[in-house]
């Protein structure tokens, strides 16, 4: 017990104690707190494996998930004790190995399931769809790490918080490059504001193209923004109510 003559000390708080809000309080909390193999860890557990499995299923092509599934049922089975470390190590070795191949194959997939635009007229259509390519490919990306940080969280039970995080910006990712970024009305309306800015405020210094791609990437950037917030809210829904119980206490 302190003395009331000896001077009071801060506690210190080091790096890893401090809440990054890649996911609900009480689920981030729980990951730093908890011990490897304990009834809040393998609860949590669950809950990631259930996290990553939405977005792999919403950003994935379905030909390109079977590595991932099985690196998910892998860690649920760490969780109820039917699978052992070595299997867990093995599995996250195979999901990550194979994310180039999981990568070409969801982007074939979405390729060959969307509409063709009309012939690229220009620099910045033919930026907006290397944008969209690249969102697709990000989007598998953030997916695919999902699954690889809930086969982490079986030795660090602080790698499951980030799963939320990357779910929900993957998900954005995907929404956006599918949506706005193949949206010709986007393009129209950055090139007459790109026009309008040059011509009544600009300094010379910026051309109307130059400007057009600016702000394409800002209304993109939006609407990633908003459809990201729209996801995490869900997904925070989900794993607040999943922890309701023990977890959270």
């Amino acid at each position: 017990m302190t003395s009331a003559s000896e001077p009071r000390r801060l506690a210190v708080i080091g790096p890893d104690d401090v809440l990054a809000g890649v996911a609900p309080v009480p689920f981030e909390r729980a990951g730093k707190l908890c011990e490897v193999g304990d009834h809040t860890h393998r609860g949590l557990l669950r809950v990631a494996a259930q996290v990553a499995d939405h977005g792999l299923r919403r950003v994935v092509a379905p030909s390109g998930r079977a590595a991932l599934e099985q690196g998910l049922r892998t860690a649920c089975g760490w969780a109820s004790a039917a699978q052992d470390l070595r299997a867990v190590r093995q599995q996250r070795s195979e999901c990550y190995a194979s994310f180039r191949a999981i990568e070409a194959t969801t982007v074939r997939a979405v390729r060959a399931s969307v509409a063709s635009l009309p012939a690229q007229a220009g620099a910045l259509e033919a930026h907006a769809d290397s944008v969209v390519w690249r969102y697709v490919r990000l989007a598998v990306r953030l997916a695919v790490e999902a699954v690889v940080l809930t086969l982490d969280g079986v030795t660090t039970p602080a790698s499951l918080a980030p799963v939320v995080q990357h779910v929900a910006a993957a998900r954005a990712y995907q929404a956006t490059a599918l949506g706005a970024g193949r949206n010709p009305d986007l393009l129209i309306r950055a090139k007459r504001q790109a026009e309008f800015e040059a011509e009544d405020h600009g300094d010379g210094s910026h051309t109307p193209d130059v400007l057009a791609l600016q702000l394409l990437h800002e209304y993109l950037g939006v609407r990633w923004k908003v459809l990201h917030d729209a996801e995490r809210a869900t997904i925070d829904e989900f794993v607040s109510w999943a922890i309701s119980g023990d977890v959270a206490r």
